[in-house]
């Protein structure tokens, strides 16, 4: 356990990023015991936003236990300067004590439920501490919306994060020359194959990010994102990138297979030569 973490990766008594988890988390979704950002979730979450906790100090809408909310408050015994719905009311209960702590236990229950869920999801993610960036060397085959010369060498490249038996994570970067042709990440539906080679290990990757098209509104502005589908596994190895501009861009590469030799810890554990989606199957593509 890191006493600070700034990385969504690794469990840190105090994190802080953007989905940070630890003991102390802040951001933007961070989980912890205690939680502070716009939406948190935690034992305490102090929002401005949305918190979902045992007891709840927010700005925008409370769900748990214990609400005090500028807003909307849910749960057990809520109270808010706005719209409040709560089951128990407040403390001193005007009624029977008892049956007042059985409906904030009512409530605490299906909360510490929904934690329990989300924590051990988000807990899984800092077990990925094996990383592995792997090169693969890439020519055009097909190229329509901009140019590149036949002879040019392409590149692939992806960080590949895993935990070494069920998840990976891969971002992947994709270049001809000096030309950026795209940048993806990818979180789930990947699958590697993994090899040694002379004190190291070679790598095969398949993964798909879909194409984003661009999108604006008043108050935001999303960009193009360019999709991306790259199967080294298959034979011949290829990468797919379309786009639709302005100028629409689809891109076919043919890809070396397997990667540049890595040297260093394996992404995979000595029991393992291949991860997909589903453990122990060997999805083909």
């Amino acid at each position: 356990m890191k006493l600070l973490s700034f990385s969504e990766y690794e469990f840190g008594v105090l994190a802080i990023g953007g989905t940070p988890t630890g003991i102390i988390a802040l951001g933007l979704m961070p989980v912890g015991v205690v939680a502070i950002g716009t939406v948190p979730i935690g034992v305490i979450s102090v929002a401005c936003g949305a918190g979902l906790g045992l007891a709840n100090f927010t700005c925008g809408i409370g769900v748990g236990a214990y609400v005090r909310c500028t807003g909307l408050a849910l749960g057990g015994d809520a109270k808010a300067v706005g719209l409040q719905l709560g089951l128990a009311g407040e403390w001193p209960p005007s009624g029977s004590k008892a049956w007042y702590w059985a409906r904030v236990a009512i409530v605490a229950l299906a909360v510490l439920g929904v934690l329990g869920y989300v924590g051990n999801l988000r807990l899984g993610l800092t077990k990925m501490n094996r990383v592995v960036e792997a090169t693969w060397t890439a020519h055009p085959e097909t190229v329509e919306g901009m140019y590149i010369a036949p002879e040019t060498e392409c590149q692939v490249w992806s960080e590949m994060r895993s935990d070494g038996e069920i998840r990976l994570h891969a971002n992947i970067l994709v270049t001809c020359g000096s030309l950026e042709l795209a940048y993806r990440n990818v979180r789930k539906g990947c699958d590697v194959r993994q090899r040694r080679a002379d004190g190291g290990h070679v790598y095969d990757l398949a993964c798909e990010a879909e194409h984003v098209a661009e999108s604006s509104d008043e108050d935001s502005h999303t960009p193009e994102q360019p999709g991306v589908l790259l199967d080294t596994i298959a034979d011949p190895g290829r990468v797919r990138i379309r786009a639709d501009g302005p100028p629409p861009m689809h891109v076919v590469l043919a890809v070396d297979s397997p990667s540049q030799r890595v040297e260093g810890e394996p992404l995979l554990t000595d029991r393992r030569t291949r991860l997909d989606e589903e453990p122990g199957e060997h999805a083909g593509r």
